[in-house]
């Protein structure tokens, strides 16, 4: 997964330009990435849990803060998604009602 390519599809005018399944390829492969991010910090902890050494705090630190960004690029594609189901509020121009 190229971080700099994902970070230029992820914009929201590129999104809200992209067609449906292009969408989902895209939501489709942040969620790999955050597997794999999610499985590298649990073995972190498992290793840690069965008396092991505990991982380089940087390596720690960088692996929770790509968990938390390819968290926000999911959640920036499933808005969009909604959007594009719901259709988008004449108010405040995202999808749902007009409070």
């Amino acid at each position: 997964m190229a971080t700099a390519d994902l970070e230029q599809r992820c914009t929201l005018p590129a999104l809200r330009a992209a067609t449906r399944t292009e969408l989902l390829d895209i939501k489709d492969e942040i969620e790999k990435g955050l597997a794999s991010v999610k499985a590298q910090l649990d073995a972190a902890a498992a290793e840690v849990a069965a008396g092991g050494e505990y991982s380089d705090p940087r390596w720690y630190a960088r692996a929770n803060a790509a968990r938390r960004y390819l968290g926000q690029l999911a959640q920036r594609v499933q808005r969009v998604l909604g959007e594009r189901r719901t259709g988008a509020c004449s108010y405040c121009g995202r999808g749902g009602r007009a409070l």
